[in-house]
């Protein structure tokens, strides 16, 4: 089904910004339609079938699924910090870098050291990572791992449901402070 100009554009930008917590806003500022339009064109059937089908076209353009993202977390995780030192405990240059941890770099800055005449001695780095655990709580929250999911099984044969009438009319009959 063709959608007039506008509505592709607004499905195009709202998928553009996606990630974000203000994707129908810019998505309205972009297309230059209010957001209440916007809003209520999320709620068209059509809308939503285009925004999911784009999504999946990004997702095979990208070639990305969830076992790859996967992967590339657990890749983040396993990184060993050691690899960028040479066998004297110098740190290689960055170029000399494992590729996971050059992905893992949030900032680098190598900085002069001097002694008290002035002269350069040395020099002092200072590397700035991703947060690991916060790579491992994505590897966990996974939707293959989902390590931190509860699973709650309730059954109302153990006489719940007269228990929770029971507590229901206990409260209804507490009197109030």
């Amino acid at each position: 089904m063709s959608l007039p100009q506008t509505q592709q554009e607004f499905v195009m930008s709202y998928i553009a910004n996606l990630g974000s917590p203000n994707a129908i806003k810019l998505a309205s500022k972009d297309c230059g339609l209010t957001y209440s339009y916007c809003r209520k064109l999320l709620l068209k059937p059509a809308i939503q079938e285009q925004i999911e089908n784009a999504k999946l076209e990004r997702l095979q353009r990208l070639e990305m699924d969830a076992d790859t993202v996967l992967k590339e977390l657990i890749q983040l995780w396993q990184a060993d910090i050691r690899d960028i030192y040479d066998d004297d405990d110098t740190i290689k240059p960055v170029n000399q870098w494992p590729e996971v941890i050059t992905k893992m770099l949030v900032s680098y800055q190598k900085l002069p050291v001097y002694n008290e005449e002035g002269k350069q001695v040395g020099s002092h780095h200072k590397i700035r990572l991703i947060d690991r655990l916060k790579v491992l709580e994505m590897i966990g929250k996974h939707i293959k791992v989902q390590a931190f999911k509860e699973k709650h099984e309730l059954s109302m044969s153990d006489g719940l449901a007269e228990q929770l009438m029971a507590a229901r009319l206990k409260l209804k009959n507490t009197p109030k402070r």
